[in-house]
C-alpha cells in the first residue's frame, strides 16, 4: 500500500508492507507523473516506518524512480524507516541511485518528521 502526498516542498511518499514489483511499477508511474507536473526543483519525504522490505522487483523500480527523480529536479530526500533492515536495504538503493538522500532510523532520532524536515527543506542534518 502506498500513498503520495503534494506538499509545499514536494512530494510526500508513504509506503507499507512489502510492495510487489507490480505494485512498485504504478507507484513509480504515479510519481513520476506528479514530478513532470512540478516546476523546478523539489523535495521528497519517504516515509517507510511501515515497510517490510522490497521485493528485488520492487527494490529495481524504486531504484530506477530515484533517478528518474533526480534527473527531473529533485534536490533533497529523505527515507525514514523503522527498522536496521530496512535502513540498510534503502542505503544500498540511495546508493545505487547516486541520490542525495538521507536515511532515517526512526528508533534513533528523537523526531523522525522534524530531522527530516531539516534535511530536506534546509539542508541540516541533525
Amino acid at each position: 500500500m502506498y500513498e503520495i502526498e503534494h506538499t509545499e516542498y514536494g512530494l510526500q511518499l508513504t509506503i507499507e508492507g512489502t510492495p510487489s514489483g507490480t505494485e512498485a511499477a504504478e507507484l513509480a508511474a504515479e510519481v513520476r507523473s506528479a514530478v513532470e507536473n512540478i516546476s523546478g526543483s523539489f523535495h521528497i519525504l519517504v516515509d517507510l516506518r511501515r515497510l517490510d522490505i522490497y521485493t528485488e522487483e520492487a527494490a529495481s523500480e524504486m531504484t530506477d524512480l530515484m533517478g528518474f527523480c533526480k534527473r527531473n529536479g529533485l534536490d533533497r530526500s529523505a527515507s525514514v524507516v523503522g527498522s536496521t533492515t530496512s535502513e540498510m536495504q534503502i542505503s544500498r538503493l540511495v546508493d545505487a541511485a547516486g541520490a542525495d538522500e538521507r536515511v532515517i532510523n526512526e528508533n534513533q532520532v528523537d523526531d523522525w518528521e522534524e530531522t527530516a524536515l531539516q534535511w530536506i527543506e534546509d539542508g541540516v542534518e541533525s
